[in-house]
């Protein structure tokens, strides 16, 4: 009767019946041939797979029609009880997010879908039951005079650089 109602109503009948695990599989296919660098798939195919694997646990079998920002908070839930860290579970559920975008810009998404999944803000610091990620701190200046002898001299230099400026590698 749903199907019929949006057919007559000149709406996607195809999107109403896409599930997530629909979603997933073509976000991911998409994600395989998007994020490459080189010929080869970049990490962020993993951390994709990662993300979408919470999100079909969670809410497979759900219409995405029906997706909304309760269910993925739930999602967001499912990664805090498996003990990820806060600032990832931010990074994937925006991760998610994206492939909503996607779906919205393949017309398999309803835009108000997006928008209402966007309206569910990250998780501050402190302000849930996620855990904080440790602070990344310094190398001792001991622990780099120890390799001095070990590395190149172009190495070494680098290595200077690095500590005179802050850079990171």
């Amino acid at each position: 009767d749903e199907v019929i109602q949006r057919w007559l109503a000149g709406k996607s009948v195809d999107s109403f019946s896409l599930t997530i695990d629909e979603l997933a599989i073509r976000y991911i296919e998409h994600a395989c041939q998007h994020y490459r660098k080189n010929g080869h798939e970049t990490s962020e195919v993993s951390s994709i797979r990662s993300a979408l694997r919470v999100l079909v646990k969670v809410a497979g079998k759900t219409r995405v029609e029906s997706f909304g920002p309760l269910k993925l908070q739930e999602v967001r839930s499912r990664m805090i009880e498996a003990g990820w860290r806060r600032k990832n579970i931010n990074q994937q559920v925006n991760r998610l997010r994206r492939a909503f975008r996607w779906g919205v810009s393949q017309e398999l998404v309803q835009p108000e879908i997006l928008a209402s999944l966007e309206s569910v803000s990250g998780l501050r610091a402190g302000r849930s039951a996620a855990i904080e990620s440790n602070p990344v701190t310094t190398v001792s200046d001991a622990a780099v005079e120890a390799i001095r002898t070990y590395v190149s001299r172009q190495v070494w230099a680098m290595i200077q650089l690095q500590r005179l400026t802050g850079m990171r590698p």
